[in-house]
């Protein structure tokens, strides 16, 4: 992998743009802020959308202060668990597994 030079709009979006000497192929790499843009809950860390919804704080692992988690939690956001980094934060954003439109398709 080799870093590409990015053009003023992409540096606002992506950390860095690298790409593949042998097959051309190129991946981007998101800055975290990105993560609160979309229509579904997203670990603001890793990005990943396998999280779980909690029904109580868990004592165990961390919980995020951000001002951003600070300001979902008092606006009445969900409190959410991200499996892989063991954090726990509040979003008012559904699942991407929880949508109406894929309850309805099965």
């Amino acid at each position: 992998m080799r870093r590409i030079h990015r053009k003023f709009a992409e540096r606002l979006f992506y950390m860095g743009i690298f790409e593949c000497v042998q097959c051309q192929q190129t991946t981007r790499f998101a800055r975290r802020y990105t993560f609160y843009l979309g229509k579904h809950c997203r670990c603001p860390l890793c990005g990943t959308y396998r999280l779980r919804l909690l029904a109580v704080k868990d004592h165990i692992d961390r919980m995020l202060m951000t001002p951003m988690n600070a300001w979902q939690k008092i606006r009445g956001g969900r409190l959410y668990h991200c499996r892989y980094c063991r954090v726990q934060f509040y979003d008012l954003r559904p699942l991407a597994e929880q949508t109406p439109a894929d309850r309805k398709a099965g």
